[in-house]
C-alpha cells in the first residue's frame, strides 16, 4: 500500500516569506513543531492508501492537470480547523482562480474510477501550518492569528502527485510525479 496526496506546490521563495511571516506573529514560534517549510502545500485531492499497482494509472489519469493555467495566488488569513470544538489545525488561507475548484472536483470524478472516494467537503483553500497535539500548545498560539498579514501575491506553476510515509517522527512527503501548468 501507499499512501497518496495531490498538491498544489508553493514557490520556494513563498515558503520563506510564510515561515517569516509565522515567526514575527506567534510570540512562542521557538516552542511550537511547525510544519516544516518543505511540507507547505495546497491539498487538492487526499487519496489516501492505496495499492501500489494503482500508482502508474493514477499517474496517467491526472496528467489532465497539466491543461490548467498557472493559478494566481494570494495570502488571506489565518485561522483554525475544530474537531470536537478545539482547534486542531492552524492554516494559511490561500485566495486564488476559482478555476481551482473545476480542478478539484474533476480530480474527484477521475480518481472514482480507482474506487477513491470523492471529498465530501466544500474545498477550502489553505496551507497547514500547526497541528495541534495538545492543548498547551493551543494556548501559546493566543489570538495572534487575528492579524492582518501583508499582501503576498505569487503564482503556482505546478502541481504534484506525493507519497506520504507515515512515520514515529511525523510524516515524510516525496514528489512522485511534477505536472507543470501552462
Amino acid at each position: 500500500m501507499i499512501r497518496l496526496f495531490i498538491a498544489l506546490l508553493i514557490p520556494e521563495h513563498i515558503r520563506r516569506q510564510i515561515v517569516e511571516l509565522r515567526e514575527k506573529t506567534f510570540l512562542s514560534y521557538n516552542i511550537i513543531n511547525w510544519e516544516p517549510e518543505e511540507k507547505l502545500h495546497l491539498t487538492l485531492k487526499f487519496i489516501g492508501e492505496v495499492n501500489e499497482d494503482l500508482l502508474n494509472p493514477v499517474i496517467d489519469e491526472i496528467k489532465f492537470v497539466e491543461n490548467y493555467k498557472r493559478f494566481n495566488c494570494n495570502l488571506t488569513k489565518f485561522g483554525f480547523f475544530f474537531f470536537e470544538n478545539k482547534p486542531k489545525i492552524l492554516w494559511l488561507g490561500v485566495n486564488l482562480n476559482k478555476e481551482i475548484f473545476n480542478l478539484t472536483e474533476s480530480l474527484n470524478k477521475k480518481l472514482e474510477k480507482f474506487s477513491i472516494t470523492p471529498d465530501k467537503k466544500i474545498f477550502t483553500p489553505h496551507l497547514t501550518l500547526k497541528r495541534f497535539k495538545r492543548h498547551e500548545e493551543i494556548k501559546l498560539i493566543n489570538k495572534n492569528y487575528e492579524i492582518i498579514i501583508p499582501e503576498v501575491k505569487f503564482e503556482a506553476t505546478e502541481i504534484a502527485l506525493i507519497k506520504s510515509e507515515l512515520m514515529h517522527s511525523g510524516s515524510k512527503y516525496s514528489n512522485i510525479k511534477i505536472y507543470n501548468l501552462k
